[in-house]
């Protein structure tokens, strides 16, 4: 979802998108009992690295927008 979000904001000129994965906040022994939420997380590990929600805080004031893709805990950050 995040990702065609992305698309269209990259239409707009002069705008950057920055897409940040928000760690998930599940255990991984519960995720690993669920083959096809395991290959998800796994992919979803190796395209954006998972960061707490914490380690963003700090950058989101240099941003003009903030668009958060759900149910994939992926957030997307515009900036000019």
């Amino acid at each position: 979802m995040v990702e065609e979000i992305s698309q269209g904001i990259k239409e707009i000129q002069e705008t950057n998108v920055t897409i940040k994965r928000i760690a998930d906040d599940f255990p991984m022994d519960v995720i690993s009992k669920n083959l096809s939420w395991s290959q998800l997380v796994e992919n979803l590990d190796k395209k954006y690295r998972p960061v707490s929600v914490d380690d963003h805080v700090d950058e989101l004031p240099k941003y003009d927008a903030i668009i958060f893709g759900s149910p994939t805990d992926l957030a997307i950050w515009q900036h000019r």
